[in-house]
């Protein structure tokens, strides 16, 4: 981490320095370190579960494609038996 942003302070010997910044200070802090390694364990539950969703969601997609494939397949079938029928039914007559 730079100094950019960071606030400044005079020592004693007139030097300054760099105060740390609020992420330097959490370390010094075993409850804000708890709560801090507590949010990143909900974080990562959530991005777990939230790409188990996609997955799920990617498979339905796939599921309503071949259906519609199939629909698209059963339709031409049922086309192509009709035709067969008309084709009989006039070498018949």
């Amino acid at each position: 981490m730079g100094s950019k942003g960071k606030e400044k302070s005079r020592d004693d010997g007139g030097r300054y320095r760099d105060l740390p910044d609020e992420e330097e200070r959490i370390g010094d802090d075993p409850d804000e370190t708890r709560r801090w390694e507590q949010e990143e364990q909900q974080v990562r539950r959530h991005t777990f579960n939230s790409s188990v969703g996609t997955d799920e969601q990617l498979y339905v997609k796939r599921q309503d494609d071949t259906l519609g494939v199939i629909s698209g397949t059963l339709s031409t079938l049922v086309s192509q038996a009709g035709l067969i029928g008309q084709e009989v039914g006039e070498q018949s007559e």
